[in-house]
């Protein structure tokens, strides 16, 4: 993982763990939640947080996190059927492992939005804006296992066919009387 991935794990872990009527603080690129309360509520004024601000935030990791998955399904270390090396065999863990990660996040931070939802039940604005974000992490969770299912698929051996005892018994047979 690089420091790009890291941040969005990072965030969206953060996001997960918002509860109803929490708000999220978003301070030199550090992401905090907040209770509610006056001192909170003179905190995010001089911040200049805001509903808008923390939607755009979400939207911004959620977006992050669809491209940086993308990117990973699209890898050669994924597409490639063919490993040829120890070192390609490495990497495609690690983009799988990755890939997993950022799509567990993903899940989990529906919970964080969803009470953001509450947060702002007044703000019909807002919980549509959030129940967007939502709809994307579906969609993009579904592209992703796709994906996996894919590769699954891809590195299951073949087993060999064995037919059933009716089948093996005609053949035996059909051999039994070419013989005679």
């Amino acid at each position: 993982m690089n420091d790009i991935t890291d941040t969005i794990l990072v965030n969206l872990k953060i996001i997960s763990k918002i509860v109803p009527y929490n708000k999220l603080k978003i301070f030199n690129n550090i992401t905090t939640i907040e209770k509610e309360g006056l001192a909170a509520l003179l905190m995010r004024w001089y911040y200049g947080d805001s509903r808008t601000k923390t939607v755009n935030f979400i939207k911004t990791i959620v977006g992050d996190s669809i491209n940086v998955s993308t990117e990973l399904m699209n890898s050669t270390y994924i597409t490639n059927k063919i490993r040829k090396s120890s070192y390609e065999e490495t990497e495609f863990t690690k983009a799988l492992s990755t890939l997993f990660l950022i799509r567990t996040e993903m899940e989990n931070s529906k919970v964080g939005i969803a009470n953001l939802q509450k947060t702002y039940e007044l703000d019909i604005q807002i919980i549509s804006q959030l129940e967007v974000i939502i709809n994307k992490i579906d969609g993009h969770i579904g592209i992703i296992d796709r994906k996996l299912k894919e590769i699954q698929t891809e590195h299951v051996p073949e087993q060999p066919s064995v037919q059933p005892q009716s089948q093996q018994r005609s053949v035996r047979e059909r051999d039994q009387k070419d013989s005679k």
